[in-house]
């Protein structure tokens, strides 16, 4: 974490170097670190494949200023947004009780297909993968959920298996009245079929709605949110 030269802590004199400028980049500082957050940065360094350790702690401080600016979901949003879109949070911050408490308000007409990998939403009928491939996409009003296998792998070749028909069945524009929603969609971000989906579902589905604690494989490919606050989901229920 060494320079060219090593200056003490932004205070005094170095305060005074524009934010932003070619001087601020070349201009050297240094902080006590422990041992502890040392080898934390060396783990991150080698797996991120970073040259530096500024390059870590660039990386680190953009995101925690892209998750503060990410805006707060609500059913209005989602509805009148046609591009996909990502609710993220940590665990326990209110995804699940967020998608829950909107998926009532869309019209009868529309419906509804959910990958539910934790089997949390017992609101909708259940089917198993055979079935899946059986629904009749023309019909409007039907309200739907597949369970993948507790296996990880074999959950990923399930859920794969489904994203590929649904790249076929958007073809005949059968899927404009559906909402797709993908819980814990992080584990399928591998799969090409779900990427193609994700990249073309403004124009072949009513909204596509991706649930993970990791939104960044999709940054820049579909609105990035954040559920609301708790008392605010209470609210919603």
């Amino acid at each position: 974490m060494s320079g060219p030269s090593r200056v003490h802590p932004v205070k005094g004199k170095n305060s005074v170097i524009p934010w932003g400028s070619e001087q601020e980049i070349h201009t050297w500082t240094t902080y006590r670190i422990s041992l502890r957050a040392t080898r934390k940065l060396q783990t991150l360094k080698k797996k991120l494949g970073f040259k530096s350790y500024e390059g870590v702690i660039l990386y680190l401080t953009n995101i925690a200023e892209r998750e503060g600016l990410i805006p707060v979901a609500s059913f209005e949003k989602l509805e009148n947004d046609t591009r996909p879109c990502v609710i993220t949070g940590e665990p326990g911050s209110g995804k699940t009780f967020f998608i829950k408490s909107i998926l009532k308000k869309w019209d009868q007409d529309t419906s509804i297909l959910l990958i539910d990998v934790a089997d949390e939403y017992q609101m909708l009928e259940k089917l198993d993968l055979g079935q899946v491939f059986s629904i009749r996409w023309e019909q409007r009003g039907q309200r739907y959920r597949f369970v993948p296998n507790p296996n990880l792998e074999i959950s990923k070749a399930e859920a794969g298996a489904i994203f590929s028909h649904l790249n076929l069945v958007k073809q005949s524009n059968a899927l404009k009245h559906w909402i797709i929603v993908v819980e814990e969609a992080h584990r399928f971000q591998e799969d090409k079929n779900f990427n193609s989906l994700v990249v073309e579902a403004r124009k072949f589905t009513k909204k596509l709605i991706l649930v993970t604690a990791d939104w960044r494989p999709w940054d820049g490919r579909a609105i990035i949110y954040k559920p609301p606050p708790l008392d605010t989901l209470l609210k919603l229920s």
